[in-house]
Formats: C-alpha cells, sequence, structure tokens
C-alpha cells in the first residue's frame, strides 16, 4: 500500500509542474496580441448533435462541465480506495486530517464571509472559494522538500486534500445548482438507479458504465444541477475491491490523464486573465481580498486551530513524528487553492467581471500561501 501511495505522491506532484505550466501559459498568451484568439477559442461553440438532437455548448463549458467530470470520478475512486484499503481505513487514521479539513474549510469560508458580507449580496455566493485545497499544486511545492521532511507530512496533506475535495463535491451538490428542470432529474435518477443496478448483478464491463455515465452526464447537464456530480455517481456506482476490480482499473487507466491533461487544460481555460487594465481598485476589491485572506490566514488558522483543539479535546492524537511546527507548515500549503479554488468561482458567479476577482483572489492567496509554507519548511531543522 505504501509503494501505491508514493506513485500516487509522485504522479500528482509531477502534474503539479504541468499545471503550473499550464497556467503561464494562459497568463502570457492573455496579456498579449492573442489575448483576443484566446477567449474567442474558448467561446466557441462545440456541439454534438444526431439529426438535429444534440448539444450545442461553449468550449469553456465542455472543459468545466465535461472534463472535470472525469476529475471528480476520479477523485471519489480514490476516496473509495483510501477509506477501503488506504491511508484513511481506519478511525484512528482519519479523525485527524478530517477534524482539520474542517477547520481548513470552515474558517477561510467565514473570513470571506466577513469581508464580503457589507458589499453586493451576490458576493456571498463565493464563500466556498477559499476553503479548496489544490492537492497537485501542494505536493508539487511538498515535493521539493522530500528529503529533509518526515513522510507523515506528505500522508497529511493528502488527506486534508481528499476531504477538501469530497466537501467540494457535497458543496456542488447542495449549494451551486442552477434553476432545476424536474423531468431532467428524474430521467437522470433513473439513469442512477441503472448504474447502481449494474454494480449489484455484478457486471463488469467498463463500457456499459462509460455508456450509461454519459447518457446521465448529458440529463444532468440539462438539468440545472451541476454536471459533474454525474462523474460522483459513476465512481460510487463503481464496483472496487482491492486489486483488480472495475474500479481499481479505471483509477489506474484515467489517473495519467486527469494529472498531465484534465487539470492543466482546465488551469489553461480558466486561468487566463489581462493584467493590463488591473490596478490597486481591482486588488482591492472585497472579493479578491476575501480570497486572498481566506486562503493565507484562514486555512492554516483552521487547520492548526482545530487540529490542536481536537488534540487537548483528546479526540485524537497527533500523527507520530509531526511537531506543531510542520503542521503550520504544510497548513500554509493546503492555502494553494488554485484549481479547485477557481472551479467554485465558476460556480459562485456567472460574470466574467467578477471572475477578475476571483481569479486575482486567487493566485495572489495561492502564491502567498505557497510561498510561506515554502520558507517554513526550509527553515525547518532536519
Amino acid at each position: 500500500m505504501f509503494k501505491k501511495f508514493n506513485e500516487f505522491i509522485k504522479l500528482e506532484s509531477f502534474g503539479g509542474v504541468f499545471l503550473f505550466f499550464a497556467a503561464i501559459l494562459a497568463l502570457l498568451i492573455s496579456n498579449s496580441s492573442l489575448s483576443h484568439y484566446y477567449d474567442s477559442f474558448f467561446e466557441s461553440i462545440v456541439s454534438i448533435t444526431f439529426n438535429e438532437i444534440g448539444i450545442k455548448k461553449p468550449l469553456i463549458l465542455w472543459i468545466n462541465e465535461g472534463l472535470m467530470a472525469v476529475f471528480f470520478c476520479l477523485v471519489v475512486l480514490e476516496l473509495k480506495q483510501e477509506f477501503k484499503f488506504g491511508e484513511l481505513s481506519n478511525t484512528s487514521q482519519i479523525m485527524f486530517p478530517a477534524t482539520a479539513a474542517l477547520g481548513g474549510m470552515l474558517v477561510p469560508a467565514f473570513i470571506y464571509y466577513f469581508i464580503v458580507k457589507d458589499t453586493m449580496p451576490i458576493a456571498i455566493n463565493g464563500w466556498a472559494i477559499p476553503t479548496a485545497t489544490d492537492i497537485a499544486f501542494s505536493l508539487g511545492v511538498l515535493s521539493l522538500f522530500s528529503k529533509s521532511i518526515p513522510y507523515q507530512l506528505k500522508v497529511l496533506l493528502t488527506a486534508i486534500a481528499i476531504f477538501d475535495d469530497l466537501a467540494s463535491i457535497l458543496i456542488i451538490a447542495i449549494y451551486y445548482t442552477a434553476n432545476l428542470s424536474w423531468s431532467m432529474i428524474l430521467i437522470s435518477l433513473v439513469f442512477c438507479f441503472f448504474l447502481f443496478l449494474l454494480n449489484k448483478k455484478n457486471i463488469n464491463s467498463l463500457g456499459l458504465y462509460i455508456f450509461v455515465g454519459f447518457l446521465l452526464w448529458v440529463c444532468v447537464l440539462n438539468s440545472g444541477v451541476h454536471a459533474t456530480l454525474a462523474g460522483v455517481v459513476v465512481a460510487l456506482a463503481m464496483p472496487f475491491e482491492k486489486d483488480n476490480s472495475l474500479g481499481s482499473h479505471l483509477i489506474k487507466k484515467i489517473h495519467p490523464w486527469v494529472i498531465y491533461v484534465v487539470i492543466p487544460t482546465f488551469a489553461f481555460a480558466n486561468a487566463g486573465i489581462n493584467l493590463t487594465s488591473v490596478d490597486l481598485g481591482f486588488l482591492l476589491n472585497k472579493i479578491s481580498l476575501g480570497i486572498f485572506f481566506g486562503l493565507v490566514v484562514g486555512k492554516p488558522l483552521g487547520i492548526v486551530g482545530f487540529s490542536w483543539l481536537g488534540e487537548c479535546l483528546q479526540l485524537f492524537k497527533r500523527p507520530t513524528g509531526l511537531s506543531w511546527y510542520y503542521i503550520l507548515a504544510v497548513s500554509f500549503l493546503c492555502g494553494i487553492g488554485f484549481t479547485m479554488s477557481l472551479f467554485l468561482g465558476t460556480l459562485a458567479f456567472d460574470s466574467s467581471h467578477l471572475h477578475v476577482f476571483v481569479k486575482l483572489g486567487v493566485f495572489l492567496g495561492s502564491i502567498i500561501a505557497g510561498i510561506i509554507g515554502s520558507i517554513l519548511l526550509k527553515c525547518a531543522k532536519v
């Protein structure tokens, strides 16, 4: 299991490099003479039709609701793996990172709300943006210090990020929904039932799961519920045992694609921001400030505060070999929200004008949190 976990960390860490270059490339293009082509490309209409029946959506939507459905499918499959056979397979291993993650979500959300509550009402919709952790970026930074830090620190960061992803799924399902089409929801439930029936009957046809999953995605897309949740349902329905199950096979197949294609593509499509028109007023906007302080202050305060309180109340014991200094350092790395924060920002606000504030807050907050965490790890006594 430790071998598999090491492989997971290495893949995620190296994926952070691809993610970094995708984001930088998007920023460079958005601030060049090619910016118009960049915007037009992602707003171009892509359609899948048969006899004039089908889906016509902008390319950015196919990425944000299509490719990201694959991402969330992988997240849930890995959650199932960790809860059944991995680092989160018993209560003693779960409680510390779960409590830390809870604090790392509640405190940033409160800080964001406190900062924006007196501005326009729509700003409050972004409360979830600073609650996220980008596992690829954060593990990528942590890997720079792999020779000088305890192995348990990597496990802790990964576990906190996994719980963050789980919370993001719940937030999307409960909070970020549009006007609902009950007819589409009912049809979606039929496909959900069929997926779980396949599991019940021990049918191990990956093609069949993917086909039904695609039909489910189409229905969810047109229901008002965010279409990425179709990926969650497919993963939950997938048969999963320790080694040769359909779920473990799918993880091996799609994990590299998600890390090296899906997430960098999302970053490239969503990280573009024209900085030529950005001034001090943009930086001091309450949405930008709420996200920034949520990531830089809220994340470490929530993670360290809740985990310290839990230990004081004897709810759990701190992982062996981890000092509070190391936990503080990793709590700042958890403030690297980037991919998931940007994704939640696209759900929170429809206005492209507000997206500028989201991107500024996410970029600056993630960069500063990553720098502080790196400095703390660099100064740690080996």
